[in-house]
């Protein structure tokens, strides 16, 4: 009797901290025509009963996704922006084509949806876990013996070339190896979203992303709202203030890939691109939207 009691507040709490949500959502109605038509064609390719990662798949690799967000995780969402709809609309004030790094793509949702919208990119993916059964498709091409964890495809439709590297953001012997095999190639957009504790983004940042930002570049973080990850990526803008004179370090609040199943993420931009001037200038309102020193 006492377990029934304590689940059905801890469900009536949850409920009341999702309400709490829709209402702060409900302040920030977004009409920049533009946005709308991204967030339409990313509902279109999320929504309507897609599977990203059958029950029976998780059963043998979760992904790093815990259970109850793996519960919302096919569910539709609603028309407030996600990151990956931020990713689409921030990805138009790069002057060159978007060389795209995403570090834990998990089960490729926001991934999916980049290759969908973006033209004449390269897109790579870099995760711990082999490539979701339910997409493997995508790549369909083994890169080589020598670089037999790298797994390659290519977009008819939008002329992407895609590069699957897995391998841990925490062994040095595979960022390594990932280093070797992009030769010195430059990314302008690098989204961190592997491991959510200071001391690994940090380490990823040093193995992973300061010697492979281009000239220009948007460099994005999910969930700033875990302990320590505000303080450790305001380290990280700190540190390449050193090398870029022009820098911004913008902060606020959006949805992650479940939508409003979930809170609103605190996310962080650390770019050469002011983008808090763009979203004022856009009219794009979301919760708390602050340039950082």
């Amino acid at each position: 009797m006492i377990e029934k009691i304590k689940y059905k507040i801890i469900k009536l709490n949850q409920l009341i901290f999702l309400l709490f949500f829709d209402l702060v959502r409900a302040f920030y109605s977004n009409k920049n025509t533009e946005l709308l038509s991204i967030i339409k064609k990313n509902r279109e390719i999320v929504n309507g009963g897609r599977i990203f990662l059958s029950e029976t798949e998780y059963e043998l690799n979760n992904y790093g996704i815990p259970g109850h967000i793996f519960l919302k995780l096919n569910k539709d969402i609603n028309q407030f922006p996600t990151y990956s709809d931020l990713f689409i609309f921030f990805s138009k004030y790069l002057e060159k084509q978007v060389s795209y790094l995403e570090i834990g793509v998990s089960v490729l949702k926001n991934f999916l949806q980049l290759n969908a919208n973006l033209n004449s990119s390269n897109l790579f993916a870099y995760d711990i876990n082999p490539i979701v059964p339910t997409h493997k498709y995508i790549f369909n091409k083994k890169s080589s013996e020598e670089y037999s964890n790298i797994y390659l495809g290519f977009n008819e439709k939008q002329k992407n070339e895609l590069v699957y590297f897995q391998g841990s953001v925490l062994e040095r012997k595979d960022t390594n190896n990932f280093n070797k095999y992009i030769n010195n190639k430059k990314f302008n957009f690098i989204f961190s979203d592997a491991l959510h504790e200071p001391d690994a983004v940090f380490q990823e940042y040093e193995n992973l992303i300061k010697n492979n930002l281009d000239d220009e570049f948007i460099l994005y973080f999910d969930d700033l709202d875990f302990e320590g990850l505000d303080t450790t990526v305001q380290n990280i803008y700190h540190e390449l203030k050193k090398e870029y004179k022009n820098l911004y370090f913008t902060t606020f609040y959006v949805n992650g890939w479940i939508g409003q199943h979930e809170k609103l993420h605190k996310n962080g931009i650390i770019s050469t691109i002011d983008f808090q001037k763009i979203l004022k200038n856009q009219k794009i309102k979301l919760p708390k939207i602050t340039n950082r020193n």
